[in-house]
């Protein structure tokens, strides 16, 4: 799931960015740790100590502004975090099958 491999990156590297979460704006945060369970339902921890739970049962993929690319699977999630590498600060969108917003960091 290019999700995890997203979290994961997010959380190892320690970057800072601003969490978008429906009607939630969170600045300057940093992953801790997350969980997601056997509903699909993602809980995140950050580095401020708040807890964030968003359902990702919908979840169809990640899209980025900083290149024209997307990620449905894990694979392709990697090779995007590559070509970012250099690129930032970009924006990833987590995206359901309908093209709505379940999450936005923006400023990786």
């Amino acid at each position: 799931m290019p999700v995890v491999t997203l979290l994961e990156h997010l959380k190892n590297s320690q970057k800072k960015f601003t969490l978008l979460a429906g009607p939630i704006i969170l600045d300057n945060i940093q992953i801790d740790d997350y969980v997601i369970d056997e509903s699909y339902n993602l809980l995140l921890f950050t580095s401020d100590d708040n807890e964030v739970q968003v359902s990702l049962g919908d979840f169809e993929k990640v899209e980025f502004d900083a290149i024209a690319s997307q990620a449905k699977i894990s694979f392709q999630m990697r090779r995007s975090l590559a070509k970012l590498a250099n690129a930032s600060p970009y924006n990833a969108y987590l995206k359901d099958s309908n093209g709505r917003f379940i999450l936005c960091f923006r400023g990786i």
